[in-house]
């Protein structure tokens, strides 16, 4: 019989096996993985037993997400303005996020301005233009063209360190986010009330090194005019990370900052900058504040994404027993993005739970 006690002691029991990282492929001995079954087997009714052999999905979240995407990359690559400047409209006044709270905005700007961008930049950029002077006082248009600008920069500048950066692709570089400053000031004055074109002056605040005072009082005005605007205080964290114009501690302090106000915009903060190389041995991000984090996002949302997120990070921090449980709610479904498109990471973990769900 699996005890109270030694339910209570689980997590302890994982960790003096060395399972605390399912990326270290520890083993637990028999004896507690029998015991684990049986804990398994009473979270399994409502959780629902995952078919055997069942191949993996892409969660349904993100197909609607890479749908979305697909709809607002066929109105930019036709030139059908007058219906971009529509959907920017609508998704302005409603506000409308995807489950794991991105707001739909974030992601039309993303799309309005990157179609064909790699395979073609000055068509992309004919088209942008195009796209502004039809509609010469939309600020949507101005914010989707800084946005082609700011990653039209980097592709002169390119994504190595600085010093192996060439003369000509810092000229192109600082020349195009001129360019981009000069639309989202535009912006600004065309609709105050549009929090990106605060959201993409903080790259460039990161990228030509602004004062924190400036780049605070862009995330203020994201937030004045679009409450709970995720992407101006992801924004920033990424700005303040040391191997921009940040020092060590500064993300973690903003994290806490921010986290007071709302536990959700700890995991937030850290979500913008986890994906960076070593960036866990550079930072002191606390698991038990991310997991209480993380909770309090999915107490009103089933978001697969989120979890997905989540279950990852258990297990990078060592929380193997949340990463399991998580990996059991989620069955087969899993998130590409959040995983880095690795299926091994996911895998891992799915044996594990399939094994100790027997």
């Amino acid at each position: 019989m699996v005890t109270k006690d030694f339910a209570e002691k689980l997590p302890h029991k994982l960790r003096e096996l060395g399972g605390v990282n399912m990326f270290q492929k520890a083993r637990l001995n028999a004896n507690l993985v029998g015991c684990f079954c049986m804990l398994v087997w009473f979270w399994a009714p409502s959780v629902g037993a995952e078919p055997a052999g069942a191949a993996l999905l892409t969660c349904q979240e993100r197909l609607q997400k890479e749908q979305f995407r697909q709809i607002v990359n066929s109105l930019a690559t036709t030139e059908q303005f007058a219906k971009l400047e529509q959907l920017g409209q609508e998704l302005l006044s409603d506000k409308t996020r995807f489950p794991d709270g991105q707001p739909k905005l974030e992601v039309f700007y993303e799309q309005a301005s990157t179609s064909e961008t790699s395979s073609n930049w000055p068509a992309a950029l004919t088209r942008q233009n195009r796209w502004v002077s039809s509609y010469p006082r939309s600020a949507r248009a101005k914010i989707a063209r800084a946005h082609f600008y700011v990653s039209y920069a980097w592709n002169a500048r390119g994504s190595g360190y600085s010093n192996t950066v060439k003369e000509e692709g810092w000229k192109l570089f600082q020349e195009r986010l001129a360019l981009a400053e000069h639309d989202l000031l535009q912006a600004q004055k065309d609709d105050p009330s549009d929090p990106y074109g605060y959201v993409a002056c903080i790259t460039i605040a990161m990228a030509n090194g602004w004062e924190r005072a400036k780049v605070d009082a862009l995330v203020a005005k994201a937030m004045a005019v679009f409450p709970n605007c995720d992407s101006a205080i992801g924004r920033e964290a990424y700005y303040l990370t040391p191997r921009w114009q940040g020092e060590r501690g500064d993300v973690e302090r903003f994290a806490d900052q921010w986290s007071a106000k709302n536990k959700a915009y700890y995991s937030i903060v850290w979500e913008s900058v986890q994906g960076l190389s070593n960036i866990k041995d550079e930072t002191h991000f606390s698991w038990p504040k991310l997991k209480a984090s993380y909770e309090a996002r999915l107490k009103d949302s089933t978001s697969e994404i989120l979890k997905n997120r989540y279950a990852r990070d258990a297990s990078r921090f060592g929380d193997t027993e949340t990463a399991l449980r998580l990996v059991l709610e989620l069955k087969n479904k899993w998130d590409p993005n959040a995983w880095n498109n690795s299926k091994e990471q996911f895998n891992q973990l799915r044996q594990k739970a399939a094994q100790l769900s027997k």
